[in-house]
């Protein structure tokens, strides 16, 4: 039987031949780069479309953040609860309450607001203690004092023993507080707590639609949940592959891989995370 080998071709079958792989290997070679190079360029707008998002949800949420802000420092410098936190004036005082209550009205978002004096009087509109225990002593109040009159959410009010008129449950809402310090002499006079409603972050995140099968939640700097989606996949926030104050990663997650970007806001210090299978189309996002 006779073998063809490449030696015994004629030269012409042989210049073909090289002409042919000359021009089919790089042919190969720069398909394959520019395969490589769309799916970097898909990739890096699908995290930028996507942080895009984050950052309008993250600029939402310090909205809300801010209006709470405004009203402790309203709150503050009203005479009369001035009057109070000195004890000058008694905490059943009528038109307290109904400046606290024209708050709310002003800032339907408010669930509740709740003034506390040094010496454990408190006043608010909705929301009452049934405990013996100075509301002095709750971790909240303690968390205001330690911060000096800085504005600080606290997240869901785990533990505390304030109750709502409105029944709001620990879930349903996210707190904030802010110490009262006297500016001469740098005392904390007391302490503002107010109850943002979960409703206005809900309505915030979830209207926002990554693919098919994407979402975003929202954590606290702790990695606590502030809001998850019903559907999410996650049953606790990998926080050790959160690191600086945005960026990507991937991981497994029940045989599914499955990507991560985050946003963290430096007001509120919570982060919004956009999570989505890695195989989603860019063009869905």
């Amino acid at each position: 039987m006779k073998h063809w080998r490449i030696s015994h071709w004629p030269i012409r079958y042989k210049f073909v031949s090289l002409l042919l792989a000359s021009m089919i290997v790089p042919a190969l070679g720069l398909g394959s780069l520019v395969g490589w190079a769309v799916d970097r360029i898909v990739e890096r707008q699908v995290n930028e479309n996507t942080l895009q998002l984050i950052g309008q949800v993250n600029q939402t949420l310090e909205f809300y953040a801010n209006n709470m802000q405004n009203v402790t420092y309203l709150i503050a410098f009203n005479p009369q609860v001035r009057s109070f936190l000195n004890r000058a004036a008694s905490p059943d005082d009528y038109e307290m309450r109904q400046f606290l209550q024209g708050i709310t009205t002003l800032y339907p978002e408010i669930a509740g607001i709740l003034v506390v004096n040094e010496y454990g009087d408190y006043i608010s509109n909705e929301m009452y203690t049934r405990s013996s225990e100075p509301l002095t002593e709750e971790t909240w109040y303690r968390e205001a004092v330690k911060n000096k009159g800085i504005f600080t959410m606290i997240g869901h009010p785990v533990g505390r023993h304030v109750i709502s008129h409105a029944h709001y449950t620990s879930e349903e809402v996210v707190s904030a507080v802010r110490a009262i310090v006297d500016p001469e002499t740098q005392k904390v006079r007391g302490v503002v707590l107010i109850d943002l409603k979960l409703r206005v972050i809900a309505e915030t995140v979830k209207n926002i639609h990554l693919g098919k099968w994407g979402y975003l939640m929202v954590v606290d700097e702790k990695g606590k949940s502030i809001y998850t989606p019903s559907r999410s996949v996650l049953t606790a926030v990998p926080l050790h592959r959160i690191k600086g104050d945005s960026g990507t990663f991937s991981q497994n997650i029940h045989g599914q891989h499955v990507q991560f970007i985050y946003q963290r806001s430096p007001f509120t210090h919570w982060t919004t995370i956009g999570v989505f299978p890695s195989d989603e189309s860019a063009l869905e996002v």
